[in-house]
């Protein structure tokens, strides 16, 4: 075993979330972790074992919460944690997903579940709704359809997280067309705000032109059309060459391996490369 895999170990074997020490402890080794292995693991694992991490960190606090035993409750992972790849201090965006409206006791335990990830010094982007609620606020944001195109299943009910998979690929919610025109158009205004001389000069490595929010975008339109979550399988539909998308990864990695250093070095999420 790695020694991921053996913080991961002591975290199963907390038995109570009143054990904040023994969470922030293994919370303090995971980021040790990741600094000793910068150098010697190629940074596209680094991205995914951070995510590992936290996803058995999210699933073993959410049942000793006794989450897992309210009906039609999901916790779900979105944004750039919904795909699985994480930077050191980026935010750990959740979606807490209900079938129906909770009962008090429950929206109580959700409540001491996110105090709880607060106390262990997580950065957590919370939300808690339920399916129609996420549907409706979806179609009128593409902030938060943009979160839901690669939202996944952490723990938690599985037929409530299908439901609202379901219902927000319809075209109903939003159409491939009209997704990729609000993509296109939120695309254009950051280039305009990230493309003026301060940024040049010290530039924003997730938002300015041509740096990762761009590579995401293409991702997230490819998605939203053809409904496939492997860039691979794009070539197939002739989305992308075979060299095309080996080039975009070796870009995306490049971009990750300075992000990825610049937030070890802050020891914060900075994603701007400045001059000090």
């Amino acid at each position: 075993m790695t020694n991921l895999d053996v913080i991961i170990d002591r975290l199963q074997s907390i038995t109570s979330v009143a054990d904040i020490s023994a969470f922030k402890n293994c919370v303090e080794d995971s980021f040790t972790w990741l600094e000793e292995n910068f150098s010697n693991i190629h940074v596209d694992e680094l991205v995914v074992e951070r995510s590992r991490f936290t996803d058995a960190l999210l699933c073993k606090a959410w049942e000793l919460q006794q989450l897992h035993l309210v009906n039609g409750l999901s916790l779900c992972a979105v944004g750039g944690y919904g795909r699985g790849q994480m930077q050191p201090y980026s935010d750990i965006d959740l979606l807490i997903l209900s079938e129906k409206e909770l009962n008090p006791e429950a929206q109580d335990s959700i409540s001491v579940f996110i105090t709880f990830l607060w106390d262990i010094k997580l950065e957590i982007g919370q939300s808690v709704r339920t399916i129609k609620e996420t549907i409706k606020l979806a179609k009128g944001d593409i902030t938060i359809a943009t979160n839901l195109v690669e939202a996944r299943l952490l723990t938690g009910c599985e037929k409530t997280f299908d439901t609202l998979t379901e219902k927000f690929g319809s075209d109903k919610v939003w159409s491939s067309k009209d997704f990729f025109v609000a993509k296109f158009e939120e695309q254009k205004n950051r280039h305009a705000k990230f493309n003026d001389t301060s940024y040049n000069l010290e530039p924003n490595i997730k938002e300015n032109p041509g740096c990762l929010r761009d590579i995401q975008n293409i991702g997230w339109v490819a998605k939203k059309h053809f409904k496939e979550y492997d860039g691979l399988t794009l070539i197939g539909h002739g989305y992308f060459t075979e060299i095309e998308h080996a080039e975009l990864i070796e870009c995306r990695s490049n971009l990750w391996q300075i992000r990825f250093a610049l937030q070890l070095v802050a020891k914060r999420s900075e994603n701007r490369l400045l001059f000090d």
